[in-house]
Parts: structure tokens; sequence; C-alpha cells
């Protein structure tokens, strides 16, 4: 398995996982209350963005997926010289 293989089948568990989360959590809240953004940065990667806020279940939470590949920091305008890098994020916060 090559590395953009490997890449791509853990991004599928973590899209996976965070949508599993997601639909257990929706199962408690009104749909009004949460914002789905699901969002592609050219250049950069891909991800899911839910935010709940005045939930019946969660008064605030965000479960949050990203799937970032850099081959530059654009910021610095220069090429990294190794590899390129990839990470992958899975994040739920609550209160």
């Amino acid at each position: 398995m090559n590395i953009s293989d490997r890449q791509n089948y853990i991004s599928k568990i973590f899209k996976d996982v965070h949508k599993n989360i997601f639909d257990q959590i929706k199962m408690f809240e009104d749909k009004s209350k949460i914002q789905d953004d699901v969002w592609h940065k050219k250049e950069l990667g891909n991800g899911n963005s839910v935010v709940i806020d005045d939930g019946n279940f969660f008064d605030k939470a965000g479960i949050n997926f990203s799937s970032i590949s850099v081959n530059h920091y654009p910021s610095l305008r220069w090429e990294i010289k190794a590899n390129p890098w990839d990470c992958l994020f899975l994040q739920l916060v609550y209160q």
C-alpha cells in the first residue's frame, strides 16, 4: 500500500467515525440548532465542521473532521524540501 492509499484509507476511517458520532448526536438535537459545514480549500484539504449551539443534549458542541495535505507553507511561500505531510484531525468538544 503506497502513502496515498494509506492516507485515503485512514481518512475514510476518520470520516466514518465522524459521521457515526454526528448521526448519534442528531437523534437528540433539534436540526435548527445544528450548523453543518462541509468545506474544501484548494491545495490544502477538506473537512466537515459541525456546531451545535443551545441544543437539547449539549449546550454547545463541535464535531470536526479535517484532512490536510501540505507541500509548502502558503504564508512563507517556500517549498518543503522533504516529503509533503498529511494531517488528519477528528475532534469532539462539548459543554
